[in-house]
């Protein structure tokens, strides 16, 4: 546990890289990653980690942003600070707190790219049902690790306080969040082995004790033949790239591992073929112990919570509802505002509309199948939405 003048110097270094961010922000990117990366960069020299004796750390050298001015002397004030707090030396845990604080500004700051990742309060519960210390789901010492699509690392970081000495191993296709993985990491103490590349490899097959898995969703295909001929014979057809990163990642699991699979709802119950085929072969190749569903706005609500953080605001939501009828009368009543696409609520003399800028567009579409028969109904819906 962090003593409170731990938890005070933290907030110090936090706080004082958001300042920096303000003049980063004018003179370079909105999108505050890069200065995270050149950051970690900073830090790592100024804790005097050799990138001669590690070869990812080398690799992170390699794409450097150079600083100046205003930026680059704040950065380097924080970096020789929390290296003289690190060379003291202090606990791990202190390092991985400041980082992980400074890493949560930049991802979900205004202005960077839309990145899932799995909230560090919804991995607790779910590792410590998959390691928990009896019955069937009981790990071993020295467990293989492996987390397909590992973003900066923070799941496997949860693991290792429910298993014993794990080898923690990860791959990242995104540059940025890999980057951040190997500075959080190296900077508190834990030894993990993160690969800039989106396949598992065959040679990891059937070794893994425990496999996390939240790929990305979507209905992106893949393109390279050679990667279908190494799955089993019934999967060989497998062309989507969802499908295929949870099956090979499944496949890296030894004889008696676990896995931890993170799926959307609509994993479970599509009826396209691939989907059917995907599912059977998991049902029958591998013991399911439990489905747990979580809350349907899990990752949106953590978005939402991260970015307020970074605003220094801290909502209070005191109801959830998609029922329109009960939004406007709430606010009506003055009992809570609420976030509302336009058009949407009535037009009413108790309710005042304010347009928030700078928020990203959404597109709907609608679609339907060309050689259907179209209905009365779904005829005036499409021509409801030309009309908008």
């Amino acid at each position: 546990m962090l003593t409170s003048d731990q938890k005070i110097k933290i907030n110090e270094k936090v706080q004082g890289f958001k300042e920096a961010a303000d003049f980063y922000r004018m003179e370079y990117s909105q999108d505050l990653m890069g200065m995270f990366r050149e950051f970690g960069c900073m830090l790592l020299e100024a804790c005097g980690i050799n990138a001669e004796d590690d070869p990812e750390i080398k690799q992170l050298f390699g794409y450097r942003q150079v600083l100046r001015g205003t930026v680059k002397r704040q950065l380097t004030v924080i970096a020789e600070e929390l290296a003289g707090l690190w060379k003291a030396p202090v606990s791990g845990e202190m390092f991985q707190t400041a980082l992980s604080g400074i890493f949560d500004f930049c991802l979900y700051s205004k202005g960077g790219k839309n990145r899932y990742l799995l909230p560090a309060e919804i991995a607790k519960p779910l590792l410590g049902l998959v390691t928990r210390p009896e019955g069937m789901l009981s790990p071993g010492e020295g467990e293989t690790v492996l987390d397909t699509q590992c973003g900066a690392g923070s799941t496997l970081m949860t693991a290792c306080k429910y298993l014993k000495n794990p080898k923690l191993m990860g791959y990242e296709l995104d540059e940025e969040l890999w980057a951040a993985g190997i500075i959080i990491s190296r900077l508190s103490e834990l030894k993990m082995e993160l690969h800039l590349q989106e396949e598992v490899p065959a040679c990891l097959y059937e070794s893994c004790g425990l496999v996390i898995s939240n790929p990305v969703y979507g209905t992106d295909t893949i393109k390279d033949d050679s990667l279908a001929e190494e799955l089993p014979s019934e999967l060989r057809t497998v062309r989507g790239r969802y499908h295929m990163e949870l099956i090979r990642g499944m496949l890296a699991l030894k004889y008696d591992g676990r896995a931890m699979l993170i799926v959307p709802n609509s994993f479970l119950f599509a009826t396209r073929t691939e989907s059917i085929k995907v599912r059977k072969w998991l049902f029958q190749s591998y013991s399911l112990e439990a489905v747990i569903a979580l809350p349907e706005d899990t990752f949106l609500d953590h978005c939402i919570h991260q970015y307020y953080e970074t605003l220094h605001l801290k909502p209070s939501i005191i109801v959830r509802t998609n029922q329109l009828a009960t939004i406007q009368q709430l606010v009506a009543t003055n009992t809570t505002a609420a976030f509302l696409l336009d058009h949407v609520l009535e037009e009413s003399s108790d309710i005042v509309k304010r347009t928030v800028p700078g928020l990203l567009p959404a597109e709907i579409d609608l679609i339907w199948k060309s050689s259907r028969h179209l209905s009365p109904h779904l005829k005036n819906l499409i021509t409801a939405a030309r009309n908008i």
